[in-house]
Formats: C-alpha cells, sequence, structure tokens
C-alpha cells in the first residue's frame, strides 16, 4: 500500500501525542513493506526539516505564520481578513500534488487540526482527494472544549471538525470514550472502528528498580486538565507520611500555568519538588527505569501515550479512573486508577506505591506485559492494515 499521514507535529518538532502515535504507526507501516508518506502543515513556531526521511517514512512539512499574523488570525473580526486560508488551499493543492505522484491508496488525518482555529472565521476544509479519507479520533478542539465547560464551544471551530469528521469515508476512534465523546458532540457517525494506540515495545526497556530512592515521575503537558495542580495539591500529604519522597515533574507550561504551579507550590514542599522542563524520550525512559512510580492524574485522555511508556518500563503506574483511564489500566492489577479531584485518593496512592514495594513492582511487571501484549505497534498496525485494505477494496470497487 501506498499511505499517507496527515500530521502537523510529527516529531522531532514540538509534538504531543498525536504526532508520537502517528509516528509509531508510520514507522511500523513503513517496517512491513509498505510506501509511507507523511505531510503537515505548521505554524511556524514548530520548527522542523522541511523534508526528511525517518525510518523509511519520507516526511514534508509546510510552514505558515508568524507571532503577529497567527494573533490577528484568530480575532473575532480581523480573522475575516487576515488568516491563513490562501496558505490553507497551497497546502492541500501540494496533499494532491503527492497522491498523484505516489499513487496514494488511501490518507489518514487527525480529528484536532490547528488550522481550524487559524482560519479565524473562514470556513475552510480539505477538498475531495479522490481516495479514501481515514479520520481518526484523537480529540479535536471542540473535544477538549466540553472536558471543560459542557457545551462550551467555539462555533466556528466546531463548524468545521463537524464537517471535517462527518465528510470522511471512515472514521477510527483510539479509544471507546473517543467515540462516545465525539458521537454526542457532533452527532453519531456510523460505523466508527476503535484502534487503540500503539507503542514500539520491539525493544524491551529494563526496569532498574527505585535503589530506595522515593522518585514520582510527572511527564506531560503542563495544564489543569492533565492534573498537574491536584498532584502538587497532594504531595503535601505524601511527604507527612514519606519524608524522604521527592516529586519531579517534566514537561512544558504556558507563563500562566507556571505561575500557577509556583504558587501551589508552598514552602514546605519546595525542597520536594523539582520541575525538570522538557526532556527527550530517551532520557525519559531512563528516569521511568529508577523511579518508584509515574503517576498521570488527568481530567480528560483520549488514549493517552505517556503512561503507557512507563509501563513500557515496568515503571509502577498511576492513571485516571476518567475517561479512558480504565482501556488501559486494570485497578490494582497493572496499576492503580485515581480520581482527579480526590486529593486524598491521590496522596493515598503515591503513598502505597512508595511504601508496598513487592506489590508495586508486581503491578509494574503487569503493566510492562499489558503494552506487550495488547498495546505493542505490530499488533495495532495489523488492524489498520485490514481496515485499510477493506476501505482502499471498496473505493477500487465504485
Amino acid at each position: 500500500m501506498n499511505i499517507l499521514y496527515l500530521c502537523d507535529e510529527y516529531p522531532p518538532c514540538q509534538h504531543g501525542g498525536i504526532g508520537t502515535a502517528i509516528q509509531n504507526l508510520a514507522r511500523e507501516m513503513s517496517s512491513n513493506g509498505h510506501q509511507v508518506y507523511v505531510c503537515g502543515f505548521y505554524p511556524y513556531y514548530r520548527t522542523a526539516l522541511p523534508y526528511e526521511v525517518d525510518h523509511g517514512v519520507k516526511v514534508y512539512r509546510m510552514f505558515y505564520g508568524n507571532w503577529l499574523l497567527l494573533k490577528l488570525s484568530r480575532h473575532k473580526y480581523f480573522g475575516r481578513v487576515v488568516n491563513i486560508e490562501r496558505k490553507f488551499k497551497e497546502y492541500t493543492g501540494f496533499i494532491k500534488h503527492l497522491i498523484a505522484q505516489h499513487k496514494i491508496d488511501i490518507i489518514e488525518m487527525p480529528d484536532f487540526n490547528e488550522a481550524f482555529r487559524y482560519s479565524g472565521p473562514r470556513f475552510i476544509k480539505f477538498p475531495d482527494f479522490t481516495v479514501s479519507k481515514i479520520v481518526k479520533l484523537h480529540g479535536s478542539f471542540s473535544y477538549l472544549e466540553h472536558s471543560k465547560e459542557a457545551g462550551s464551544f467555539n462555533k466556528q471551530i466546531y463548524q468545521k471538525e463537524k464537517f471535517h469528521i462527518h465528510s470522511a469515508s471512515k472514521v477510527i476512534a483510539v479509544s471507546s470514550f473517543a467515540k462516545e465523546i465525539t458521537n454526542k458532540i457532533f452527532g453519531n457517525k456510523n460505523g466508527i472502528s476503535i484502534i487503540h494506540n500503539g507503542i514500539d515495545a520491539k525493544d524491551p526497556k529494563v526496569y532498574k528498580g527505585d535503589s530506595g530512592k522515593k522518585i514520582v515521575v510527572f511527564a506531560g503537558r503542563l495544564s489543569e486538565e492533565k492534573g498537574v495542580y491536584s498532584l502538587i495539591k497532594a504531595w503535601g500529604f505524601v511527604v507527612e507520611k514519606i519524608p524522604s519522597a521527592k516529586l519531579l515533574i517534566f514537561g512544558r507550561g504556558d507563563i500562566k500555568t507556571l505561575e500557577k504551579i509556583e504558587k501551589l507550590i508552598s514552602n514546605e514542599v519546595r525542597n520536594f519538588i523539582e520541575l525538570r522542563g522538557y526532556v527527550t524520550k530517551s532520557e525519559l525512559f531512563e528516569v521511568y527505569s529508577t523511579a518508584s512510580c509515574a503517576i498521570f492524574p488527568s481530567y480528560f485522555e483520549s488514549f493517552s501515550m505517556a503512561p503507557m511508556e512507563a509501563m513500557q518500563v515496568g515503571c509502577p503506574t498511576i492513571f485516571t479512573k476518567r475517561s479512558s483511564g480504565s482501556e488501559l489500566i486494570t485497578d490494582n492489577i497493572n496499576g492503580l486508577l485515581i480520581d482527579p479531584d480526590n486529593i486524598k485518593e491521590i496522596s493515598e496512592s503515591i503513598i502505597f506505591m512508595l511504601s508496598e514495594r513487592p506489590k508495586a513492582i508486581e503491578m509494574g511487571q503487569n503493566g510492562a506485559k499489558t503494552i506487550q501484549e495488547k498495546f505493542n505497534i505490530p499488533s495495532i498496525v495489523h488492524s489498520h492494515i485490514l481496515l485499510y485494505s477493506d476501505y482502499i477494496k471498496k473505493t477500487n470497487d465504485q
């Protein structure tokens, strides 16, 4: 097959879970002998090469905008004139060129598209590419806004996203939760398949143990949605019970979030919390391999890559009870599940992981086994190949 993935955050540029998930999928598809291309429409601040080959995957990037243009494009009035519509048309024209040049059989793209925000009130859309278009539900702007305030949407972005999803030949959700919420927000889209994100577990990571140190790790975007505020509030109760415990927080956050985090860190716990900023994935794997546990107290996750990476190493993992948490972790078997609003439950789960080491290590081992057996990228790719083949055949038969 000749496959084209549209991705606006393909690593190594600044990226989130969508970029990681698509890279894992694209690389494995390529290693299976398929011709794989990735094309993306990048805001200027996501710096990366305009073209590169990544493990056999041919990656194209088109950049747009600057600070002033993108600021004005989101404005209620200015956005009608100052927006990225022209550049987006150049981008879709380039996609058509790739389809013709490389005889693309199928396209997969996420529901989340940053260009929908920077086109302001203008209604931009992907044209008919004459090949099957798969939209994968990772979590759109409207989906994320719904998690903050039920029914609260930017109507202009909402209309673009609704058209985008309903115009797809096929829709895939990365979790049952993502399917349920998307149908609730945008109206039912029949026949949504569920294929979870996968992780490259072919190279087993080794959990070295914590060597007596009581290290707890959080990694991800620093935001309220990821539960970092709740975690900091709970940390005081942890150090009361275990004075040697230390919390390492990895990830980026905006100025407003960082200021709030600083206010939440009291003098009593300041020496027991370290903000480490961004690190590479390989560095993070090394941290997981010697940590006592990792925690991800999110409010809203489609199907997060971060806890999967911690589990892959065998690091005992605490995840959220909400959203898709139970699709990855079975409580007290391969990890612990907590309510991000329950500060007591968060602190008690951390204390359990730090105190009951044999049980914690057993859960870590079960977590690594779960990733290897259920979410290893080869089996995830096999599910995609079956689905892609079916829709290519349908397109050819029309």
